[in-house]
């Protein structure tokens, strides 16, 4: 039973159209023209080729040696958030200005933790609740930064809902009750 299958099958094979590769061919091409060509036909040419030393091009994966050939750091997605908000930190103090400056992410930068030293145990110390893994986790549990995102996001959201269909009913109410 298996042998009947096997044969059935090897017929159907058989029937389909034949598909030759481009590379088949030019393999058999390749060979015929190798047998066709006399040996006292080719000649060698002596040709020294120098080679120039590389050059190191700009686009090395390091800063060099003035720079302790730092490496460029891999872009995941919380590093680049780290780096949005680094830019946009003018809009995280409403406090603190910055110069306008077109700033730009650097090819080349290291990312670090800062350890606090024995003298700052109780000045400048973060809690345990307070530390994050990123600058972005630390900004989110800040409370002060907490607080004044909500009280900017409330203006924008007031700012943004006034004169619209829901001030208009609030007006209505209003009307209502006296």
């Amino acid at each position: 039973d298996n042998e009947d299958n096997f044969k059935k099958i090897q017929k159907s094979i058989s029937r389909l159209p034949k598909i030759e590769s481009s590379l088949e061919k030019n393999l058999e091409i390749g060979a015929q023209a190798q047998k066709n060509t006399k040996h006292s036909d080719i000649t060698r040419i002596y040709d020294p080729i120098t080679v120039k030393q590389k050059v190191e091009s700009s686009d090395s994966m390091d800063s060099g040696s003035k720079w302790f050939n730092m490496k460029s750091p891999e872009m995941t997605a919380s590093v680049k958030r780290d780096l949005q908000v680094i830019q946009q930190r003018s809009a995280l103090d409403p406090k603190r200005h910055y110069k306008k400056d077109k700033w730009s992410i650097p090819k080349y930068f290291q990312m670090g933790t800062i350890i606090e030293g024995n003298t700052e145990f109780y000045s400048a110390r973060l809690s345990r609740k307070q530390r994050g893994t990123t600058l972005v986790d630390e900004i989110l549990h800040d409370d002060d930064t907490k607080k004044y995102f909500k009280r900017k996001y409330s203006e924008i959201q007031d700012k943004k809902t006034s004169g619209r269909k829901g001030n208009y009913k609030k007006v209505k109410e209003m009307r209502k009750r006296y």
